[in-house]
């Protein structure tokens, strides 16, 4: 069980996608799919024991993409976005309403922050845990701040134990220097580390926030709330896909089969 596609990390390419999405002060749809996908190479390169959140993240770039490709007026941007869903739902009851592209975009943009604090980390690398620990430990510790309070218990514990069978550091690292296009000026371990920093993830940070504070303001937080019958159906989806990954790896390990059982982590 290997990668599910290209987990190539561009880093020019996540700086310049992120930063065509501007347009003034709006936010363009279509070139932040684009550039969300680019960024979930990452989630895309630690395999089947992220595939729940990787899984989660390619569904609702579809979404957003079906949305825009339904409408290309109402959905050309997120503040259109915000503004056409609202006024779509303005007159119906709070159960009744529908924000589905500012829902899905608050909820990409949560595993954005997680994407965007862990590389802060992972540049950092202060930490005083042993190098085989030290990914695990800031994946885990980062996990917990962010994409964790929006998790259902199966899925937390699911992600407990799969940051223990996440690759080193030094190999992260060494993938994402290694995935740099020719002439990029990016070589070293020192270079892709002070472009992310300087570069790509303030980028990044800034548009998130940028977007979730200023241009979702019309969502009302009642309209972001599904009902029961969604949430029920979300939570069976979640823990089907935590028990997929989980007896994968249980039974590699059981079977004694640590070709796979490497493939399967990384």
């Amino acid at each position: 069980m290997g990668h599910s596609g290209d987990a190539s990390l561009n880093l020019p390419n996540v700086y310049n996608k992120f930063k065509a999405c501007a347009n003034g002060d709006n936010v363009l749809l279509p070139e932040y799919c684009e550039a969300y996908t680019e960024v979930s190479k990452l989630l895309v390169y630690f395999g089947n024991l992220f595939y729940f959140v990787t899984s989660d993240v390619n569904h609702k770039i579809s979404e957003l993409r079906d949305l825009y490709a339904a409408d290309k007026i109402n959905y050309k941007s997120v503040e259109q976005m915000a503004v056409y869903e609202e006024k779509q739902n303005e007159h119906l009851p709070v159960k009744k309403r529908k924000c589905v592209g500012s829902r899905t975009l608050l909820r990409l943009h949560r595993a954005l922050l997680f994407v965007i604090d862990l590389m802060q980390e992972v540049c950092r690398g202060k930490l005083r845990t042993p190098p085989d620990e030290q990914l695990k430990v800031i994946a885990r510790s980062v996990y917990d701040k962010t994409l964790s309070q929006y998790h259902p218990w199966p899925i937390r514990k699911a992600v407990g134990v799969a940051v223990y069978a996440l690759p080193t550091q030094e190999h992260l690292v060494h993938h994402i220097v290694q995935s740099q296009p020719p002439g990029s000026g990016l070589l070293t371990n020192e270079q892709c580390a002070e472009f992310l920093t300087s570069h790509a993830l303030p980028v990044m940070r800034k548009f998130c926030f940028t977007t979730v504070h200023n241009e979702v303001r019309y969502i009302d937080v009642t309209n972001l709330l599904s009902s029961s019958l969604t949430l029920f159906i979300r939570l069976q989806h979640y823990i089907l896909l935590c028990l997929q990954s989980l007896l994968d790896f249980a039974c590699l390990i059981w079977l004694h089969d640590y070709g796979n059982l490497l493939r399967l982590v990384h």
